[in-house]
């Protein structure tokens, strides 16, 4: 479909109830008849059904899935996308034979045309958990073209690797659609929750600018695993504009438009990435998830803080030595000082010559290790730096190096990716990105390769959109790496429809993803948590499915070639 031809498109998301394997006949005849009414009710261009929507999800040894597998059910799904004249995507579990005629079966979502034809597959890749006993991972990420536009596909915990998603954008995909099982527990059948749900898919329609739409399942199969249900449509700022229940069958529709973001959350700069295809055995995360630690030692107390801007360097001065004060009293090992605000970057207590020696002398004297965040200039060229602080002693630098339409012109891209450093004293490694480094995937990716424990985050309040927040944001970089992430913020003064108001978002967020220490939005203040490394070391999400092992640094090629010659370097060391 071409840019000038746009329409809107009819999406729906069918959210079903999870049956048991042997009930596949029925699950089979749940879901045509759910196709069936959202054509009536809607008239849709496109229908997504969930992660294996026939036979099931749990499928249990190779002889039970003989067992109760009625046959292929992609003839009855043809006929549906002719009689509706619509494109259908449906979680399937496929059947094959290796060779030697053994059994191989892939999670796999199939978009089917108008005409019931099979456009193409994607089997999922990242699998979850106890799937691996039984689905064979993908290990290619095609984007397909349609009469509706071009098309991606994910499944479940695909949405938890960005590189797959990345690659799909990066592809053209103007859609990318996930069948998905999201499991979850809770006491309220209502309010159930999943990160992805919650924040993740959100979070790869954002940093992609694309739409994204996931069918989720509800309900409890095989007396263990429950689904989450919200079924979503999500926009290419990161809005949900249309989600479903956590406990009832539905059909989630919106109607949305295939046109680009007016602006990107962040230029990529390929050049920078080369971590991300670099072997596992090669990185330093690997080495270091080899070392043993003792709990009981390796924590730190971290702090974020948040402020106005300072106009002038006694201001500074008061504020800094008063908080700094209050933090050795609370024994904190470390303050993650906030970012610059826009405006501000030309006053004297945001120059890197003036603020860094202060901040040093501060870190002797209160003990407390401070990350702070200046302006220094190099002949014409303008940086954002950030310099940590240790007892009087600079541990490292970093210097912002993706940064929005709206700031080029103004500030110069670093080149490099910071080091990641260990905190003197402590079992702590720390990585740095600033503002718009952590709107796209790839530095936060490419720190926790370098062995990042803990990333120092001081960034702006408000996104470029406002249709999605910065705790979303943070939330998945720390869950999607295992690590914990620090957010400091500027109070910005922003204008709304009654008048000007205070807005901030510093929190700190767990390798989970859980918010574990949130400031206030409208208040001067700061917060502080207990940052236990052992989680950080475990890059485990489920038993089989972890955040460094099971990453394809093969498949993942394009996300270091240059944009504009094609080319690559593959493993440069």
């Amino acid at each position: 479909m071409s840019e000038n031809n746009l329409r809107k498109l009819r999406v729906a998301s069918l959210q079903l109830e999870a049956l048991d394997l042997p009930r596949a006949n029925e699950a089979l005849q749940r879901a045509l008849a759910l196709i069936d009414r959202a054509a009536a009710e809607y008239q849709p261009d496109l229908i997504v059904t969930p992660e294996c929507t026939y036979p099931a999800y749990v499928l249990g040894n190779e002889k039970e899935f003989k067992t109760h597998y009625p046959g292929d059910p992609l003839p009855h799904f043809a006929e549906k996308a002719r009689q509706h004249n619509c494109h259908i995507i449906v979680g399937l579990a496929t059947p094959t034979e290796d060779p030697e005629g053994k059994l191989l079966l892939y999670n796999e979502a199939v978009l089917i045309s108008p005409a019931g034809d099979v456009i193409g597959r994607t089997a999922k890749s990242l699998l979850w958990h106890f799937d691996s006993k039984w689905f064979c991972p993908g290990t290619s990420y095609p984007v397909f073209d349609t009469e509706i536009g071009r098309i991606g596909m994910i499944v479940c915990a695909d949405g938890r690797q960005p590189e797959i998603s990345r690659i799909l954008a990066l592809q053209g995909a103007q859609i990318i659609v996930d069948p998905t099982a999201w499991v979850t527990y809770g006491t309220d059948r209502q309010a159930l929750t999943n990160p992805q749900a919650d924040f993740m898919l959100a979070t790869r329609a954002f940093e992609n600018g694309v739409w994204c739409v996931a069918s989720d399942k509800v309900g409890l199969e095989r007396g263990t695993v429950l689904y989450a249900g919200r079924s979503s449509i999500i926009s290419p700022e990161g809005k949900k504009v249309a989600v479903g229940s956590s406990y009832k069958e539905e059909i989630v529709f919106a109607e949305i438009e295939l046109k680009p973001r007016p602006l990107p959350s962040a230029p990529r700069y390929p050049s920078l990435y080369h971590d991300l295809v670099k072997p596992i055995e090669n990185q330093p995360i690997h080495f270091i998830l080899q070392e043993a630690i003792v709990p009981h030692h390796a924590h730190i107390r971290a702090t974020v803080a948040q402020y106005r801007s300072f106009t002038s360097t006694e201001e500074m001065g008061e504020v800094a030595r008063t908080l700094l004060k209050q933090l050795t009293r609370e024994s904190s090992d470390l303050v993650v000082l906030p970012d610059i605000a826009p405006g501000f970057a030309d006053e004297a207590a945001q120059r890197g010559d003036l603020v860094f020696p202060f901040y040093r002398i501060l870190s002797k004297l209160s003990g407390v290790a401070i990350l702070a965040t200046a302006v220094e200039h190099e002949g014409i060229r303008r940086y954002k730096t950030a310099r940590l602080f240790q007892n009087g002693i600079e541990l490292g630098m970093w210097r912002q190096t993706h940064f929005t339409a709206q700031d080029e012109g103004y500030w110069t891209p670093a080149t490099e990716i910071g080091a990641v450093i260990k905190l003197n004293g402590s079992e702590a490694r720390i990585g740095v990105m600033l503002g718009a480094d952590g709107y796209g995937p790839e530095v936060a990716r490419c720190l926790m390769l370098k062995g990042a424990d803990v990333i120092l985050y001081p960034t702006r309040a408000v996104l470029p959109t406002t249709d999605f927040s910065l705790a979303q944001l943070v939330r998945s970089r720390a869950s999607e790496n295992r690590v914990y992430v620090l957010a400091a913020t500027p109070l910005e003064t922003l204008k709304d429809l009654s008048g000007n108001s205070l807005i901030g978002s510093s929190l700190i967020a767990d390798p989970s993803g859980a918010v574990i220490a949130p400031a206030l939005p409208d208040t001067a203040m700061a917060v502080s948590a207990q940052l236990m490394l052992g989680l950080s070391r475990n890059k485990l999400s489920a038993p089989g499915t972890d955040a460094v092992y099971n990453r394809m640094p093969d498949a993942y090629h394009m996300l270091v070639e240059d944009e504009n010659s094609g080319t690559s370097e593959k493993n440069p060391e």
